[in-house]
């Protein structure tokens, strides 16, 4: 590979390159310098990048699939070169962000996860919050970068939305309970029981335990538990 698209390209290799280092000093019997790369690295999602970086056209695929995308841009992340692969990284997004599914529609962390690395990588805002509102909705549980190039804040900010919207849905359920096991004189004690083993057999049945459940509330999703919850009848 050429040194000289490298460090134009990336800061990463620019600096690697230019300053005191190893690399940009030690010329080996090849008459190359060698570089070696910190970090578990797709070799495919690397050869993809440096032939962006070459210019080599007419080998560089025209589709990626959204698990190469990723590999793709968690190496642009890394090596900084967000602008050298921008008419590429548009081209790979627009044919697969209509494959992003409605927000009413259920779909795998690791999905999601995916797609909010490359969306904040590669700088898509409306991508990145259909992403979100995708994991806000439909995740059942904390969200995880597991290595991603994911702002610790990201993270954070998804994980505190999801457990405030479902706590919200949770207060009005077992303030509910509350309220049939009181004596606050809205219910006579007959109606009362009536309602109440009602409202807890229904419980029973779409797996929501009796006592509230403690945040992150995993295995509970804001989605499920609304349609759960708007689907209780009333003897």
């Amino acid at each position: 590979v050429s040194s000289k698209h490298l460090t134009v390209a990336c800061p990463r290799f620019d600096k690697m390159l230019s300053g005191d280092w190893m690399e940009a000093k030690q010329i080996y019997l090849d008459g190359c310098r060698h570089v070696d790369l910190e970090g578990n690295f797709d070799p495919a999602a690397l050869g993809i990048l440096l032939n962006v970086l070459h210019g080599k056209t007419r080998i560089i695929p025209k589709t990626l699939d959204l698990d190469m995308l990723t590999k793709v841009a968690v190496l642009v992340d890394d090596f900084g070169c967000n602008e050298a692969i921008q008419i590429w990284s548009d081209l790979w997004i627009q044919k697969l962000e209509i494959e992003l599914p409605m927000v009413s529609e259920a779909a795998s962390e690791e999905y999601l996860k995916n797609w909010i690395v490359i969306s904040a990588v590669f700088g898509k805002p409306s991508v990145f919050r259909k992403a979100t509102q995708l994991v806000l909705l439909h995740g059942s549980d904390s969200i995880n970068s597991s290595g991603l190039p994911i702002p610790a804040t990201v993270d954070e900010s998804i994980n505190s939305k999801r457990i405030d919207l479902i706590q919200q849905l949770l207060d009005v359920l077992y303030n509910l309970i509350d309220t049939l096991n009181g004596n606050d004189g809205l219910y006579s004690g007959e109606h009362r029981c009536v309602l109440l083993g009602a409202l807890l057999r229904q419980m029973t049945e779409k797996g929501i335990p009796w006592t509230r459940p403690d945040a992150p509330f995993s295995g509970f999703s804001f989605e499920h538990l609304a349609k759960c919850i708007i689907e209780f009848w009333t003897p």
